[in-house]
């Protein structure tokens, strides 16, 4: 019996030898596990010979073979009845009425049977107790059956309620960590993660589990000895590696991994527990910690650069001011002594001051004199602007400023500098420019980095052009500051990172990288955007937009933008429903009228690509390229067309960036938004 409690055999023991009938328990083996005194002592048999022996050696094959047949239903779960003679080995013959019981578990297993036998040679009152016994037993046995059946369904339930329990708390406590957690086998099956490994992975707990760890996150350590699990499956009790994981949109993140091996309740390795903790932060806050120290040490540079101006500005101040004073003088000598001179060179025409004729002389002295006090007057202006450059104060007052005075006055500091490396500086201001709120000296500083950058940029004097515009957007109330030159240019990979502290390209050069994240934290303050479009071997234009009053004035907001071109209507309806399929990143502008192209181009700085039909009655697409390239040499532009013939390069004309062909088809328009070098911050 399973069942085998002191109390419940001891009560079945009791209960069977106060029965007047042959009472035993067979198990599934056919072998007695009890019998009682009658059930004994009937076979004329020992305890030892009946307990633990098969049911055959005990009533011999030919008897086994008479019931093995009802034995074998009742261990099968079937009740069964059975009358006969039997002749045992002692001479004698029993006669008997057999009822074979089966005794089964809560989940309906057998466990075994009872065998109830009755002398049908015994009294009727004996057969009656039988009978009463006999159904004792059996409510005793349904009983038991129903007492085990309760007590197993209560084990269960309770045993389900403390798993659902112990597994809600552990989702509870997996969750609220921020560190992305994976369970992942030896063979890189995702197991379990948490709510954090998700939001890392941008995927559902559907699209995780049951895929291997490789192919949810792409890092450089996969299938290399370098990897988590491989380090695990050889031995090592922990793990802690650094490395950039890629999601499958692309997007990467830094991150510090944590491993230790996973084991199961008998000890043995089944695989590893992944910790992910996302380090963007950590290292923003380092870089941002790094140029703090930068700008403090660049800081404590300016204040002793103008302590040195200062004294340099003195020195050239005294000869300049000697310059300045007598150079007038100069001037009324020259006019007193130039008619007696002239008198003497009519009378002498041969006469020569020098090497030169009088009338050399005569011609270069009048402008020779202006120069002079040109050249004073500019010795002094730049003095002063290097006076207020160095002298930048982080506590200086917000002000009322023009950006234009702004601008002279950083070309004024470095144009020299510039006009040496650079053949062609366009300085194109707005008259009608507003004044703004906000910091001189700071803004000087971004126009003179973006200015030094565009020299930088360019290889061939030359050929190299820097220009340098003012604008009022009104819709934006906003000031426009654009610097664009034709140099180099910059790959997107170069583009992504410029306005990161001390990243740059030119440190064999002496490149420190911090012009660009100062000028951005700078820009960031009057609450402004400072933007780039760039082409790799056509040049880069960097926009500065700042508020009138940042004070009143919310950051300037600049979505990025499409804008479409077509004079059909439904079509340009199409465009978008497809574009914004393909992004939500873009804000997407249409019109259907080419006239209007280049104002809308000047007023929205934030346009980042043209679509143009080329076949359209009031200007041909081909010749809207050629305005837009004139005007905005960097700005992208495709040309698209059901017509392939009206797509064919024509003579003379600028090339677009791209041309497609309609219809046009999702993965094309993702290709071409992805190939956009632009970056608004």
């Amino acid at each position: 019996m399973t069942d085998t409690s002191t109390y419940s055999r001891q009560f079945l023991e009791v209960l069977a030898e106060n029965i007047q009938a042959m009472v035993a328990y067979v198990d599934p083996d056919q072998r007695y596990v009890f019998a009682n005194a009658l059930y004994i002592g009937g076979f004329g048999l020992t305890p030892s010979e009946v307990v633990g022996k098969h049911v055959k050696e005990v009533l011999g094959e030919a008897n086994h073979e008479a019931i093995r047949d009802k034995l074998e239903e009742a261990l099968a779960g079937r009740k069964a009845s059975y009358q006969r003679d039997i002749p045992l080995d002692n001479g004698t013959t029993l006669h008997f009425h057999a009822d074979y019981l089966p005794h089964c578990d809560a989940l309906g297993k057998v466990l075994g049977c009872f065998v109830l036998i009755q002398d049908l040679k015994k009294s009727y009152e004996f057969q009656e107790g039988a009978e009463i016994s006999r159904i004792h037993l059996d409510k005793i046995a349904d009983a038991r059956t129903t007492e085990l059946l309760k007590k197993d369904i209560a084990d269960r339930k309770n045993t389900a309620q403390l798993l659902k329990k112990t597994n809600l708390e552990l989702e509870q406590i997996l969750n609220t960590v921020e560190n992305g957690i994976a369970l992942i086998d030896t063979n890189h099956n995702i197991m379990r993660v948490n709510q954090a490994m998700l939001a890392q992975s941008k995927l559902t707990e559907e699209k995780v589990l049951g895929r291997k760890c490789h192919d949810i996150f792409q890092v450089t350590v996969c299938h290399t000895d370098i990897c988590p699990l491989q380090q695990i499956l050889k031995g090592a009790p922990f793990v802690q590696i650094e490395s950039v994981r890629q999601c499958l949109d692309g997007s990467r993140f830094p991150c510090e991994v944590t491993a230790k091996p996973l084991l199961d309740t008998e000890g043995n390795l089944i695989g590893m527990v992944e910790n992910v903790r996302d380090i963007t932060g950590k290292i923003k806050r380092q870089k941002e910690n790094e140029l703090l120290l930068q700008q403090a040490i660049q800081s404590d540079k300016l204040a002793s650069l103008g302590t040195v101006v200062a004294g340099v500005a003195h020195e050239i101040n005294n000869p300049n001011s000697f310059i300045a004073y007598n150079a007038p003088m100069a001037e009324k000598i020259w006019q007193g002594v130039k008619p007696v001179l002239d008198e003497y060179a009519a009378r002498n025409p041969q006469w020569r001051v020098g090497p030169f004729s009088y009338q050399e002389v005569t011609e270069s002295m009048t402008e020779t004199l202006q120069f002079i006090k040109t050249g004073s007057e500019r010795i002094n202006a730049i003095v002063t602007n290097l006076k207020d450059f160095a002298g930048l104060d982080s506590e200086q007052n917000d002000s009322l400023v023009q950006i234009n005075s702004i601008i002279n006055q950083a070309y004024t500091i470095i144009g020299a500098q510039l006009r040496k490396k650079v053949g062609t500086i366009v300085i194109n201001l707005d008259a009608d420019l507003p004044e703004i709120y906000g910091q001189f000296q700071r803004l000087e500083q971004v126009v003179i980095n973006l200015m030094l950058n565009a020299m930088d940029a360019i290889d061939d004097k030359k050929a190299g052009h820097i220009t340098v515009t003012s604008k009022y957007i009104a819709r934006l109330q906003a000031v426009l500051i654009t610097v664009e030159d034709n140099g180099r240019g910059m790959k997107k990979d170069v583009l992504d990172h410029i306005f990161d502290p001390f990243f740059t390209t030119r440190r064999e050069q002496g490149g420190t990288g911090l012009g660009l994240s100062v000028s951005f934290g700078l820009i960031k303050e009057h609450h402004g955007t400072l933007s780039v479009l760039s082409c790799p071997g056509r040049g880069s234009r960097f926009t500065i937009c700042l508020p009138l009053d940042k004070r009143l004035q919310e950051k300037v907001t600049l979505s990025p933008t499409i804008l479409c071109i077509d004079d059909d209507k439904p079509v340009l309806q199409f465009i978008e429903t497809f574009f914004r399929g393909a992004t939500g990143d873009f804000t997407i502008a249409t019109r259907d009228n080419p006239q209007h192209i280049l104002t809308y181009l000047e007023e929205h700085p934030e346009v980042d690509l043209v679509i143009s039909e080329v076949m359209m009655p009031n200007m041909n697409g081909w010749d809207l390229l050629a305005e837009i390239k004139n005007k905005f040499p960097l700005m992208p532009v495709t040309l698209i067309s059901g017509d392939p013939t009206a797509l064919e390069q024509r003579p003379g004309a600028p090339t677009p960036d791209h041309i497609l062909q309609k219809p046009l088809g999702l993965q094309e328009l993702r290709a071409l938004i992805k190939n956009i070098d632009r970056r608004i911050l």
